[in-house]
């Protein structure tokens, strides 16, 4: 049997609007949707971020991916941001029928 491996965030998930809170969160600023989109955190920051923002780099680094991964409280409630992948399920149930889908996802179990 032929076996798929899916990524839940941005295959299943679009996680763009919640990805745009984040960076409102950490830098207090308004990051265009479109920006978040085209851009990898690291470009967004270096693009974004204040010279004081950017000599903390680790520790905001660390804040961004506690947020994405829900190890921070806020990140949770940020969740309600995202939105279904358009037809994603079907595909997948469609692959299903004929494959083993395997899901793989940095997500913490809760959410």
């Amino acid at each position: 049997m032929i076996s798929v491996v899916v990524d839940v965030d941005d295959t299943l998930i679009d996680t763009a609007k919640r990805t745009q809170a984040v960076w409102h969160k950490i830098l207090k600023l308004e990051i265009p949707l479109e920006v978040v989109q085209t851009l990898n955190p690291q470009q967004v920051f270096e693009k974004y971020a204040s010279l004081d923002q950017k000599k903390r780099v680790a520790e905001i680094q660390k804040r961004f991916w506690d947020i994405m991964l829900c190890v921070e409280e806020v990140g949770v409630d940020l969740l309600k941001l995202e939105e279904p992948i358009p037809f994603a399920a079907e595909t997948l149930q469609a692959w299903s029928k004929h494959c083993m889908l395997v899901y793989l996802t940095g997500r913490p179990e809760t959410t």
